[in-house]
């Protein structure tokens, strides 16, 4: 006969079972992760963010009222400490791509967190300090208001559709191995190498191109060519130096380099309206920019108008 245990002892020898973690935004959001890392974006749901957490799905709308807002709450803590610096008019394109490749790696923490980024708009009271403090780096560098304003969400669309694709192959190809990734390459290779020359001229000659740079190169350069892009559009009134490039004599038209790396055109129109006969490739000159567009060129030891 077993013999029962005396009430004065019964507290004593039973464990005491862990309080419960009272149930909050933070952790719903916590959970919501981990369920975004194991099933994707499309999959995901409110059940199992419930079951991650052990908890009816019903206590979740106590906190979140469906799961769009439970994806906005996600979005938002993807800019959590993501401050941005005060603006240097001289740097401004290294601290854009500072702040580009820093969204990149926020967005590569998580699966499909790219699908959730391209659902919304940081125009929220958490989140609108670093637009202002974007369009301040933006303007301080020169970019008319009108360029800036769309190059936030310029390079925002970047960032989005670059970290999509890289999470959409890792996930395709994330049981291979290296050495079977590689094969992989070496057959996209192959099959441009192959194609008919005559056909694809271009295509064959730039074969080892075509898939060979790693996305960090492929990230950057997409970058360069974006903030470049945005540079010519800052005006020069009082003449900038520039390096011309190239020259036609015949079309009296070519295109200098910027001394931050820009290539920019300028045609027959601006070499007429200087002093200039003839210019060389590796001559200094000094340049006014209209709108983007050169509309005056000359020697860098000559005044501009």
């Amino acid at each position: 006969m077993t013999v029962p245990t005396p009430p004065w002892e019964k507290n004593e020898q039973e464990p005491k079972r862990p309080a419960k973690v009272p149930l909050s935004r933070d952790r719903i959001v916590d959970a919501a992760y981990v369920v975004l890392d194991r099933e994707g974006y499309h999959r995901m749901s409110m059940r199992q963010v419930a079951a991650e957490l052990g908890v009816a799905v019903s206590a979740l709308y106590a906190h979140v009222q469906n799961k769009e807002e439970l994806f906005k709450l996600m979005y938002e803590r993807l800019f959590v400490g993501a401050g941005l610096p005060e603006p240097d008019p001289v740097n401004w394109m290294e601290q854009v791509k500072d702040f580009a490749r820093a969204g990149r790696e926020r967005l590569r923490a998580h699966r499909d967190l790219a699908w959730i980024s391209m659902q919304h708009v940081p125009f929220t009271p958490e989140l609108m300090p670093n637009v202002e403090r974007l369009m301040a780096i933006l303007r301080s560098g020169g970019l008319p208001d009108r360029v800036a304003a769309i190059a936030g969400d310029l390079l925002s669309t970047f960032l989005e559709g670059f970290t999509l694709e890289e999470s959409t192959w890792e996930q395709r190809f994330k049981a291979s191995t290296p050495e079977e990734w590689a094969e992989v390459m070496e057959q996209m290779e192959s099959y441009f190498r192959d194609l008919p020359a005559d056909d694809y001229p271009n295509l064959t000659a730039m074969a080892p191109y075509m898939t060979g740079e790693t996305n960090d190169y492929r990230f950057e350069l997409g970058l360069d060519v974006i903030l470049r892009g945005l540079a010519s559009y800052i005006d020069y009134p009082d003449g900038v130096q520039a390096t011309v490039k190239t020259f036609d004599d015949e079309t009296r038209s070519g295109s200098v380099y910027l001394d931050d790396g820009t290539e920019v055109p300028f045609p027959a129109a601006a070499f007429d309206a200087g002093p200039l006969r003839l210019l060389r490739p590796g001559q200094r000159v000094n340049i006014v920019l209209t709108d983007g567009v050169i509309s005056f060129i000359t020697l860098g030891t000559f005044p501009v108008p």
